[in-house]
């Protein structure tokens, strides 16, 4: 009797006779797998159990070449067997085995079995918004969506808003439908595309359809890109979105993209908000504005707002003043230099004053030379010490 893990359709093979004996079992599998990363999946095999009396287990071979099994596993007198931490992309082989207290069965007819790649997910794309005029034919564009690796299997339309309309097919790439009567201020009709790939995963994206009759949509604005420093205050800029007839009766703002801000209001014409800390390389913030005219009809424009991180300079620190003899050797001691956020990159050393001297290196952190021979007086040598962070800066 199958035993199995789904209702999916497997195929069925026999074993070959062993010796005085013959072992009927039917061999059935069916591959109920998941990829826990790109790298390893597992796959379950199910079998009949044989009806002979004094069979008492089964073996399971696989391996990466056919007819060449490098693993066996004996499950005991159980039908069926999960094998894990197979590589994807990977083909196996597999057959199975029935054995008595005195021997073994030749191998079952051989299956094999590709793990699949790891799927990226696909891109959906429903199109430009529009603006179109009440009874015309509308379009809607789901062509631009895409997937990386293994294509997409299905597309399907759902309308999220407005006056109710019936689509020509709501699994159309690009099905259309009739712009539906409006009173004087028009409406919005919203619509969602989710397109699934052929691995099964989804991705969604909305667009808008503004139904005139007399009015005409607003434009948004959402301001020029902005680069600030971090820890400024950023102000939003929707005041140049415009409206040809009956005014903006409201802005909305959203944030898209980069580390999560928050707008003095979502509402404003300008909202402000303060630039976040970010690493060296800096980061891209990006907006979102939805004006709404007092008809309901709907436009967007999105910004960008990159934030440059602030580099503090470095401190150099060239260490104490020191007296020594002269054949001594002395060391200079530039490792108490210090960097507050990105850190020292290069150490400098000159001399600027005195008997000239060798040092062991210039750009070591604590060079050493040998004293020269001086007067009875005795001389002064002076170095100077330059120190720079990764971001450039000096000290």
């Amino acid at each position: 009797m199958l035993r199995t893990l789904s209702q999916q359709k497997v195929a069925r093979r026999r074993f070959s006779s062993l010796l005085i004996f013959l072992f009927c079992v039917s061999l059935f599998f069916i591959f109920s797998f998941s990829i826990q990363n790109a790298q390893a999946a597992e796959v379950t095999l199910a079998w009949d159990q044989n009806p002979e009396s004094d069979v008492i287990g089964y073996k399971l071979y696989y391996g990466q070449s056919s007819g060449s099994y490098s693993t066996t596993v004996d499950v005991g007198n159980y039908t069926s067997c999960t094998i894990s931490g197979l590589e994807a992309g990977e083909t196996y082989y597999f057959a199975v085995t029935a054995y008595t207290s005195e021997a073994e069965s030749g191998y079952s007819d051989e299956i094999s079995y590709t793990v699949p790649e790891e799927s990226n997910p696909p891109t959906a794309n429903a199109g430009p918004d529009q603006t179109v005029s009440e009874g015309a034919t509308v379009t809607l564009n789901g062509s631009n969506s895409s997937d990386p690796d293994n294509g997409i299997a299905s597309y399907q339309w759902t309308q999220t808003g407005g006056t109710s309309v019936t689509l020509s097919s709501a699994a159309a790439v690009n099905p259309t439908f009739t712009a539906p009567d409006v009173e004087q201020g028009g409406t919005s009709l919203t619509f969602q595309l989710t397109v699934t790939d052929n691995g099964g995963l989804q991705s969604t994206d909305s667009c808008i359809v503004n139904v005139t009759w007399d009015n005409e949509s607003p434009v948004a604005n959402a301001g020029p890109n902005q680069t600030l420093s971090e820890g400024a205050t950023v102000t939003l800029n929707g005041s140049n979105s415009s409206d040809p007839d009956d005014g903006i009766a409201s802005y909305q703002w959203i944030q898209t993209g980069g580390t999560s801000v928050t707008l003095s209001s979502t509402t404003a014409v300008s909202p402000t908000f303060t630039a976040p800390d970010v690493e060296p390389g800096g980061t891209s913030l990006t907006f979102e504005l939805t004006v709404t005219d007092n008809g309901g009809l709907q436009s967007t424009d999105s910004c960008i707002v990159n934030v440059a991180w602030n580099n503090n300079p470095p401190v150099a620190n060239a260490g104490s003043d020191q007296t020594v003899s002269e054949g001594t050797t002395v060391t200079l001691y530039g490792y108490n230099s210090d960097d507050p956020d990105d850190g020292i990159a290069s150490y400098r050393w000159t001399q600027t004053g005195g008997t000239s001297v060798t040092l062991s290196s210039t750009l070591a952190v604590n060079p050493t030379f040998t004293a020269p021979d001086v007067e009875q007086s005795g001389t002064s040598l002076t170095f100077q010490l330059t120190v720079t962070d990764n971001g450039g800066l000096q000290s």
